[in-house]
């Protein structure tokens, strides 16, 4: 079970002073991607929206995700899950690739053992 409690309120809090939309676009872009989780790591990554405490964030994901704006910046999600794929199986060739797989984070590449 998530420990997470959403509500309209707090929802419009996170945004209120937000006038860029910067918070609004970080967790747009993080909640539509959330399916890759579970699709490579298991249900127990599924976001359980029979909790009351997450009715108010499906709303929100059902509204903004319905809408025709946001719908046609989406890529297929099929697509995406095989192009994430390589991610997930340890099969990614890049050198920020290489440096998670040695054990560092992707800001200490080493241009000398992170080849690609």
């Amino acid at each position: 079970m998530m420990n997470v409690h959403f509500s309209w309120q707090s929802i419009q809090k996170l945004f209120t002073h937000d006038k860029n939309g910067t918070k609004y676009h970080l967790c747009f872009v993080r909640a539509w991607r959330f399916y890759i989780f579970e699709h490579y790591r298991g249900p127990e990554y599924a976001i359980p929206y029979d909790e009351s405490e997450l009715h108010a964030y499906k709303e929100w994901f059902d509204h903004v995700f319905s809408l025709e704006s946001v719908k046609r910046t989406l890529p297929d999600k099929d697509r995406y899950l095989e192009h994430i794929g390589k991610y997930a199986d340890s099969s990614a060739r890049s050198k920020v690739a290489n440096a998670v797989r040695r054990g560092v984070t992707a800001h200490e590449i080493d241009d000398e053992k992170d080849t690609y």
